[in-house]
C-alpha cells in the first residue's frame, strides 16, 4: 500500500475519514480527476480507463461500505449527503489544485451534491449515465421501464429474467447475492447488450457489489434511493 507520505502516489492508499476508512486507487498522469463509482454499492474496477490515464491522474475511490473500504456504524447514515462530505475531506486529504470529478450513476447524485456545496472546489464536473433528481417518481418510472425492458427484446430469454433479478438486487443482504442479481441486470444498462456480448462478458463477470441493509425490502422509496443497498436503474 502507497506510503500517505504522497497520497497522489500511483497504487492504492487508504486513509480514515470520521473514523471510517476510505481506500482509493491512483493511476496515470496529469491533472487530478476523482471518480466515483456507482450503485450504490458497486466495486470501483468497472470505471477503470486507461486512456483518460493517459491524460489526468485518476483517483478512484472505492465508497465506504464497498471494497476495501470501511462501513459506516449506522446503516441510515447511508446517504448521498454523507458521500459528498466522505469525497470532500478526501479532496482535502490529496492535497491538489481543484481536481476534476467523474460521477457514475448513483455517484452522479453525489458528484452534484458535492459541486453545489463546494461550487470552487472543482476545476470541473463530468456526469455520466446519471439524473439530477431521484425520489417516488423517479423510481416508478425507472421500474415501469424495467418492466417492459422484455418487450424491447423477445428474442433473448434473458431479458424476461431481469425485472425480477433487479427487484432480488434492491432485497439483497448479503453481497454474493447483490452481486449475483446486479450481473443478471447488468445487459439492461445497455442500448443492445447481446450484440456486444462478448466485449462485456469480462465486464460482467467482473462486477461487484456490496449490499448495507438500510431500508425494509420493499420498492425503493426516497431514503432506499439514497442508501448503498439500492442500485441506480437502468
Amino acid at each position: 500500500m502507497a506510503p500517505s507520505s504522497d497520497p497522489l502516489r500511483p497504487g492504492t492508499h487508504s486513509v480514515s475519514i470520521r473514523g471510517a476508512l476510505q481506500r482509493y486507487h491512483v493511476a496515470g498522469t496529469g491533472p487530478v480527476c476523482l471518480v466515483h463509482p456507482g450503485g450504490p454499492g458497486l466495486g470501483w474496477e468497472y470505471l477503470r480507463m486507461p486512456r483518460l490515464e493517459q491524460h489526468l491522474t485518476l483517483v478512484h475511490l472505492e465508497p465506504v461500505g464497498t471494497g476495501g473500504s470501511g462501513h459506516l456504524s449506522r446503516p441510515q447514515d447511508y446517504r448521498i449527503d454523507t458521500y459528498a462530505q466522505l469525497l470532500h475531506e478526501l479532496v482535502e486529504h490529496l492535497r491538489t489544485p481543484p481536481p476534476f470529478l467523474i460521477g457514475h450513476s448513483h455517484g452522479g447524485f453525489v458528484a452534484q451534491h458535492y459541486a453545489l456545496a463546494h461550487p470552487t472546489a472543482l476545476a470541473g464536473l463530468i456526469l455520466y449515465d446519471t439524473s439530477p433528481c431521484t425520489g417516488q417518481e423517479f423510481w416508478h418510472q425507472a421500474l415501469d421501464n424495467l418492466d417492459r425492458f422484455p418487450e424491447r427484446h423477445p428474442g433473448q430469454p434473458e431479458a424476461a429474467l431481469i425485472p425480477h433479478a433487479f427487484r432480488q438486487a434492491l432485497e439483497a443482504t448479503d453481497n454474493a447475492s447483490c452481486t449475483r442479481a446486479l450481473r443478471a441486470v447488468l445487459p439492461a444498462y445497455f442500448a443492445d447488450y447481446w450484440a456486444h456480448e462478448s466485449e462485456l462478458a469480462g465486464l460482467r463477470a467482473g462486477l461487484r457489489a456490496w449490499a448495507d441493509p438500510c431500508t425494509p425490502p420493499n420498492l425503493p422509496s426516497t431514503t432506499a434511493a439514497n442508501c448503498t443497498r439500492s442500485p441506480h436503474p437502468p
